[in-house]
């Protein structure tokens, strides 16, 4: 395998997301030359596993207890749709609508509030 063709079998190896013990011979080679390790193929196992523990650390941490409850903590909180991204873009929006409407000059002002409710329906909801 040749530069590209490398990258890509060590990342099908490195998504498989397998423990370092679980890592055949030959995967731990590919692993290793994809990171230009002179001699990958040399040593046993063990010793191929060594130098992939020396190059690679994970990028998640372990999930602990206290991982766990704040996320049951979170889990039960109540969220206002204002206090979420999505809230803040609408009244952003909203915001920006009445900015706008105020810069108009007085006949689109007209012209506006009259396009506006000919298309409200009943209960307020617009075609």
């Amino acid at each position: 395998m040749v530069g590209v063709e490398m990258e890509v079998a060590a990342r099908i190896i490195l998504d498989q997301g397998k423990d370092i013990k679980e890592l055949t011979r030959i995967e731990l080679m590919t692993l290793l030359k994809s990171h230009k390790i002179l001699k990958p193929g040399e040593g046993k196992v063990e010793e191929r596993r060594e130098k992939w523990r020396k190059i690679f650390k994970p990028s998640h941490k372990v999930w602990t207890a206290q991982d766990k409850s704040a996320l049951a903590k979170l889990e039960d909180e109540h969220v206002l749709i204002k206090e979420t991204a999505l809230g803040c873009l609408k009244e952003q929006h909203k915001q920006e609508l009445l900015a706008t409407f105020r810069a108009m000059p007085p006949e689109e002002k007209e012209s506006f509030l009259m396009e506006m409710n000919t298309n409200v329906e009943k209960g307020g909801k617009y075609i």
